[in-house]
């Protein structure tokens, strides 16, 4: 194949730099992906026959002291260097399949889309959002298959209808091979933002609960550190990011309600509730689904 040319050769040291990281053994800084696609020109940049042989993005190459080791546990593979090279693949496989980093769940939690779940029936799960990331049209609607192997039953995953999730998909089979919970700090809306909860019936509007603090529960809870670090300085602030909240939903068709939430009694509240099902937002969608704290309800025209 010849030569390779130095722009190319930078290139890929660049890319290694930032997506594989140092050496976990020794730390040195030259190392390379294994992922190897002989179809793919920038592949075989780099000349190596472990990389050939493993074929594995998530797994390093230290060039320098041979040690093998995952990308994203940061563990260095003990031993697996000094394996033929017709063993390598088989060796690192067994780590990846174990690796708690690579586990559907958490691959979609750290590199998943954020999504709306729109409804669950049966195994094909709907989902609402930005398809830029993957050469869909802006925003959309898309109805995918839930996969087996994806971290979560199509039971379970009924259950978050109504929630933005994080989700893995293979765009190629429109099936869904990762899903994760949305931190609330992760919420593309401000991070008071309401939750929503689809109705029952098939063709329902979907309703939306907006976590609604009045002056002093705004100042206890920022006391009690509900809102992300240096979110929101004052009431006017955070009043002003919950109005543009509210716009944004109507203008997208949604109902929208204000849910009255003190500080005290979400934090009581969050205590009973699973890992990941404790945010204000997750708060609000329970009280309005049981007509609980509702302040006002807003309509379209009510958009300023």
């Amino acid at each position: 194949m010849g030569i390779k040319k130095l722009d190319d050769l930078e290139a890929r040291a660049f890319a290694d730099a930032m997506m594989t990281g140092s050496c976990p053994r020794c730390e040195s800084d030259n190392v390379h992906s294994c992922e190897h696609d002989s179809e793919d020109p920038d592949s075989s940049v780099i000349e190596c026959e472990v990389a050939k042989a493993i074929d594995s993005p998530v797994t390093g190459h230290c060039e320098d002291c041979g040690c093998l080791f995952c990308t994203e546990c940061r563990t260095a593979m003990r031993g697996v260097e000094k394996k033929p090279l017709s063993e390598l693949a088989t060796a690192v496989n067994a780590h990846e399949k174990n690796c708690p980093e690579l586990m559907p769940r958490r691959w979609a939690e750290k590199y998943g889309l954020p999504c709306l779940l729109v409804s669950v029936k049966g195994t094909v799960a709907t989902v609402e959002g930005d398809g830029e990331p993957v050469g869909r049209s802006s925003v959309g609607r898309y109805a995918l298959k839930i996969g087996k192997e994806c971290g979560m039953a199509p039971e379970e995953l009924g259950r978050w209808v109504g929630q933005y999730m994080k989700f893995d998909v293979d765009w190629s089979s429109n099936e869904i091979v990762g899903v994760a919970e949305m931190h609330e700090n992760g919420l593309r809306e401000p991070s008071n933002g309401g939750e929503l909860l689809e109705s029952a019936s098939e063709d329902a509007t979907t309703q939306v609960g907006v976590a609604y603090y009045t002056p002093n529960e705004f100042l206890r809870a920022k006391r009690a550190g509900l809102f992300p670090k240096g979110d929101f300085e004052n009431y006017d602030e955070w009043l002003k990011a919950h109005d543009e909240l509210v716009d944004n939903l109507l203008l997208k068709g949604y109902q929208v309600a204000d849910i009255e939430v003190a500080a005290d009694e979400f934090l009581q509240w969050q205590k009973a509730r699973p890992k990941g099902q404790q945010g204000v937002s997750s708060y609000a969608a329970d009280l309005l689904s049981r007509g609980k704290k509702i302040l006002k309800r807003y309509k379209a025209q009510d958009v300023t």
